[in-house]
């Protein structure tokens, strides 16, 4: 019976594509061994975190869904998911442009998106932004579990 477990594996392409240098040789090494020889498919994309996943769900989840919810509430309309994002970086302290690309307005900020943010900076901002829209009036839940809605059913039913 053929092997057809799928490893994935994180690693970086060789400067002339013709390696892949993968991380941790010797695990990769150990682990790759009955494959040794054989033709395989590989499929390549971008690495991400784990937690910038999880960073990613709980900003275009509940954060930004709680304060479109609260502001078509408070004012009879919101704007996009999208419109939402770019205040937040906004409110962070990150400078939005309007810039011509190809003869088109484009958005450029400034500052590192909250994907891009390691840890600390990914719950300092949320920690800035919750207390921002407390005050406000809007109450964001806190981050828990994997950021799945299904985290949060218990508060909204």
């Amino acid at each position: 019976m053929a092997d057809t477990r799928i490893i994935d594996w994180s690693g970086f392409a060789s400067g002339n594509f013709r390696t892949l240098d993968l991380e941790h040789p010797a695990l990769a090494a150990r682990v790759l061994r009955p494959w040794v020889g054989k033709r395989l498919l590989i499929n390549i994309s971008i690495f991400r975190k784990r937690r910038s996943l999880q960073q990613n769900r709980y900003m275009w989840g509940p954060f930004i869904t709680c304060v479109r919810t609260w502001l078509l509430e408070k004012d009879g309309h919101a704007p996009s998911k999208e419109g939402v994002y770019v205040r937040l970086r906004e409110i962070v302290g990150h400078e939005v442009r309007i810039e011509k690309i190809l003869g088109k307005d484009t958005i450029s900020m400034t500052g590192k998106s909250f994907s891009q943010m390691n840890t600390v900076e990914f719950n300092e901002a949320i920690e800035f932004l919750r207390e921002w829209f407390r005050l406000k009036g809007c109450d964001i839940p806190e981050p828990k579990g994997d950021c799945l809605w299904s985290d949060y059913a218990e508060e909204y039913d």
